[in-house]
């Protein structure tokens, strides 16, 4: 399955993004509050431009659980822009389990038990081996050392098992589908294999370099996508019996 990384931090940074000025006028300050909360504002100026990219804001001293956080920015005519309102989860200490459950199907449901630690790669520790042919989604939550569970996230995935192609083979995760920063590919094989893989645009033309890897048993093997247009793409596949394509879209 995907390299999912679930961390947890004892001060969240929530990252906004660039916000314009309206008219002629430059930006000169921020201001944020949580939960409603205006007579808490903090506010900070900044160096007077047509835009300004806030990277984070310190949510440290909030409790685990689910906030709001409220932005506002300032002109040069001491004018405040509309607020805008977003909501976030602030994790609660180390994750100590992990939940998932297939095809939202919470009957299927698996949970497990961890050492405490700030991140989990959930790759290791979730088995697809038993689900049939085709597409399929997976949610995933966490839970912490303060018993709060994480924002349940459900990601699109699909199952091949079987191929010619690719003897020895007994499945293969393309994992996420549709894809963002990465696209994974998990192999299950009976016996060592060499698997060259190629990412091929819609066209069939190359879009990044191929990658060789020797597979023992099941290993995952991870392609980089931020870089491509969003659209329809080809993991081609090649290995002793043949070459097979895999279809997926990146978002």
């Amino acid at each position: 399955m995907k390299n999912i990384a679930m961390q947890c931090c004892a001060g969240l940074l929530i990252t906004l993004g660039m916000l314009p000025t309206a008219h002629a006028q430059t930006l000169t300050a921020y201001r944020y509050w949580f939960d409603d909360a205006g007579a808490t504002a903090v506010t900070t100026s900044v160096s007077a431009g047509a835009s300004y990219t806030l990277g984070a804001v310190d949510a440290s001293a909030l409790s685990a659980g689910y906030h709001r956080v409220t932005l506002q920015f300032r002109d040069s005519d001491n004018q405040w822009g509309v607020p805008v309102t977003s909501n976030f989860y602030r994790n609660g200490g180390d994750l100590t389990e992990h939940q998932y459950w297939f095809d939202d199907d919470v009957s299927t449901l698996v949970q497990t038990a961890v050492s405490p630690t700030s991140l989990l790669q959930v790759v290791t520790l979730i088995d697809a081996g038993a689900l049939a042919q085709g597409a399929h989604t997976i949610t995933v939550r966490t839970r912490d050392e303060q018993d709060v569970f994480s924002v349940p996230v459900t990601y699109g995935f699909d199952m091949f098992t079987g191929m010619a192609e690719l003897p020895g083979v007994e499945r293969l995760v393309l994992f996420p589908n549709p894809a963002t920063e990465q696209l994974y590919l998990t192999v299950d094989a009976a016996a060592p294999l060499a698997v060259q893989a190629t990412l091929l645009d819609a066209q069939g033309r190359q879009v990044a370099s191929t990658t060789t890897t020797r597979i023992t048993g099941a290993g995952t093997i991870t392609f980089e996508t931020t870089a491509l247009a969003p659209g329809v793409y080809h993991l081609r596949l090649q290995g002793s019996g043949g070459t097979t394509d895999l279809p997926f879209t990146k978002q």
